[in-house]
């Protein structure tokens, strides 16, 4: 298909008269083997498999295969993964452009499926453009083939949609290609105060709230009438959370100015569990599943996504929590839990619970939802790192003698002296 384009932004990304942005030569898939979790895959390849990561191979006979090629023609491109398939009646909802083009990549690409991305709709386009998403993900259906127990093969891979995500499975070269890495759209540097900030981080998270699916690491908001019951990652949320408290408590703890032991500062229920879980020999008989449930005579494809699951705190996000009081935070952690822990001391303070309802609009922490508290996070963030800021106070702009209101000027201490040295140096 030829598109045509009226400005060239970079060497891969063009522009038309409408506004569009059409990415060419974008790399969808590569060959090779992938980590999966074992819930991720088909039920007969984790039997018997007591690991926590199954290897799952796409070999280049499958991946391009001119059924599998075909199937990604013309399907819809979205802003993350959507909860279900992209079908007609959703169609309008998550699509926010297409790949067309699909072809098998040469010579050093000869291990990626390419596609030239015709992006239509604001948000992905804002999102390429200024938020420099790059990565690709693909949404499809396919069957395995069991290897070995924890060990599989795709085929019959048939594509849904393909998805522009922070952190693909595949890995940094399936992405949206822009050589040039110097800005596609130079703006003139606006100053914004604190509170256009917030407006604008609030326009983002309802626009993420309203185009991408729940984060997979955050249960979703809970009815205060009608709870649910407690899953798994509510608890694991909850320990957590728990394990940021203590070791902010050990932080706050420790003798100022000592030399502490490298080794304290291993995380202590990382050690626990090395100790208590010492790594045994797989048995395939101990995890073996019922060879007589239902499940698994059925031969349906599986429904996969190449999507890292979770999201975890990075430097930035410590920092931001640190300065709210939660000093015993780590990159690494839980990206969720930190910044629910972190707004929830940070809300000790009046001020600063004003702010977070006004964004969370009266919400209970614990019930907004993940994009409702990532600007709540980043609200307090841009208040605490302008306390940072502050200008301080010398002796020329503190009160004059006598309760003077205003600072003491050169005139004010000539007074002064003169009126001291009239008096023989005698006060």
């Amino acid at each position: 298909m030829r598109i045509y384009t009226t400005a060239k932004l970079s060497e891969n990304i063009s522009r038309t008269p409408e506004g569009y942005l059409l990415c060419k030569g974008a790399a969808l898939a590569r060959t090779g083997t992938m980590a999966y979790l074992p819930e991720e895959v088909s039920p007969e390849i984790v039997k018997g498999f007591s690991g926590d990561q199954v290897l799952i191979t796409r070999d280049a006979a499958e991946v391009f295969r001119p059924a599998t090629l075909a199937s990604f023609e013309g399907k819809p491109f979205t802003l993350d993964h959507p909860d279900e398939d992209v079908s007609p009646d959703n169609w309008s909802e998550l699509a926010h452009g297409f790949a067309t083009n699909v072809r098998r990549g040469d010579g050093h690409q000869q291990d990626l499926m390419l596609a030239d991305i015709l992006i239509t709709e604001a948000d992905a386009i804002d999102a390429v453009r200024h938020d420099g998403m790059r990565e690709l993900s693909c949404g499809y259906d396919c069957d395995f083939e069991v290897i070995r127990p924890g060990v599989g093969r795709q085929i019959n891979i048939m594509g849904n949609h393909v998805a522009l995500v922070d952190h693909g499975r595949a890995g940094a070269r399936c992405k949206i290609k822009d050589q040039r890495e110097t800005p596609m759209t130079p703006k003139k540097a606006k100053k914004l105060s604190w509170t256009d900030k917030m407006h604008r981080l609030l326009k983002d998270a309802e626009a993420e709230e309203a185009n991408a699916p729940q984060d997979e690491d955050t249960p979703p908001p809970q009815d205060e009438d009608n709870p649910v019951a407690t899953t798994d990652d509510d608890v694991a949320a909850s320990l957590e959370e728990i394990k940021l408290m203590l070791r902010t408590l050990v932080e706050a703890l420790k003798p100022q100015g000592t030399d502490e032991d490298p080794q304290q500062d291993e995380d202590p229920d990382q050690s626990a569990t090395d100790e208590d879980n010492p790594q045994q020999d797989e048995d395939p008989d101990a995890c073996a599943q019922d060879e007589d449930d239902p499940q698994q005579d059925e031969d349906l494809p599986v429904k996969s996504a190449d999507r890292k699951p979770g999201r975890m705190a990075d430097a930035a996000t410590v920092r931001s929590a640190k300065r709210m009081g939660l000093s015993g935070c780590r990159v690494g952690d839980n990206a969720d839990v930190v910044r629910r822990t972190a707004l929830g001391m940070a809300c000790r303070n009046p001020n600063t619970r004003r702010i977070v309802d006004s964004v969370l609009g009266g919400k209970a922490i614990a019930n907004a939802t993940a994009a409702e508290v990532r600007a709540a996070f980043a609200a307090v963030g841009v208040l605490a790192g302008a306390g940072n800021n502050r200008r301080t106070v010398d002796s020329l702009s503190s009160p004059g003698a006598g309760g003077k209101k205003g600072p003491i000027t050169p005139a004010d201490i000539n007074k002064m002296n003169a009126a001291y040295y009239g008096k023989g140096g005698k006060k």
